[in-house]
């Protein structure tokens, strides 16, 4: 295809990761078989041959891009054609996408927490993403359940240290996904200067990443602190609030969409001036 293996895993995993695929020594994670599959323009089964364990990664990958544009009850139905998932992380990983489609969807918070609390009690996954995902989407169950930030905090504190010991990089959605819970956690604990710090970091790796995914959220919660700062809407916060808009837009956020356009008419500053609507 005209890649080399430095080539091919630039910005998406090691060299070494590419040779073990190529050797078919190992399954990719869903994310980064998506991603490696889109760089050079096929489909997952082209790039590898085999056994179940295969099957179901293209499944799972799937089911992923439903869950990034929030298509929870498509996503269901991918996961329901799924059986014998025997791989520990992809147990995981499974489990994970279900709980947190069926959470959105009925908004029971404690079927929630029972599905999450099954993930950390499988085998083998103590440190592996879907664990760390799983602990965050635990102290958002207790923030919308009853806005307990007490044993929100409890859980969000774990993810931050479990994120400093994980390879985020072979993660980049889910990574964003973790960095977007945190820092709205610690807005809403009134903890300003975590929320910077962890939004500088989340934003630096979305660029380095190529990837706008929850940016608008990033920005919008930027602007929103800077506000809640100052008192008022300076022109930094008015920037940040435009950025949150543009890439809402981009992104088909229509929630962090409607509250940025809510502010900036707010600011007079008329978005239907700076973007052509329809085309």
């Amino acid at each position: 295809m005209g890649f080399s293996q430095t080539e091919l895993a630039a910005g998406i995993t090691t060299q070494a990761t590419i040779s073990s695929l190529e050797r078919n020594a190992s399954v990719p994670s869903s994310d980064i078989l998506m991603r490696i599959t889109t760089r050079l323009g096929m489909k997952p089964t082209e790039v590898i041959s085999g056994d179940s364990n295969v099957a179901i990664e293209q499944q799972l990958s799937e089911a992923d891009r439903l869950s990034m544009n929030y298509q929870y009850e498509k996503l269901l139905e991918v996961l329901d054609d799924m059986e014998n998932i025997a791989e520990p992380e992809q147990q995981a990983h499974y489990l994970f996408l279900k709980t947190n489609a069926q959470m959105w969807l009925t908004k029971n918070f404690d079927d929630a927490i029972f599905g999450y609390s099954r993930i950390l009690q499988l085998p083998d996954t103590r440190m592996s993403i879907y664990s760390i995902a799983a602990t965050c989407e635990l102290g958002v169950c207790y923030i919308n359940k009853n806005n307990d930030l007490e044993k929100a905090g409890y859980y969000f504190d774990q993810v931050e240290t479990m994120m400093v010991q994980t390879d985020l990089d072979e993660y980049p959605f889910l990574a964003l996904f973790l960095y977007a819970n945190l820092s709205k956690y610690y807005s809403s604990d009134k903890k300003d200067d975590k929320v910077f710090k962890i939004l500088d970091t989340a934003i630096k790796f979305a660029q380095k990443h190529h990837t706008t995914y929850f940016l608008d959220q990033y920005y919008y919660l930027y602007a929103a602190e800077i506000k809640n700062q100052a008192g008022k809407w300076t022109e930094s916060a008015s920037l940040y609030l435009l950025q949150a808009y543009t890439f809402a837009k981009f992104n088909s956020d229509d929630v962090t969409l409607s509250k940025a356009e809510g502010y900036l008419k707010e600011i007079d500053i008329d978005v239907s001036k700076l973007f052509k609507q329809d085309m």
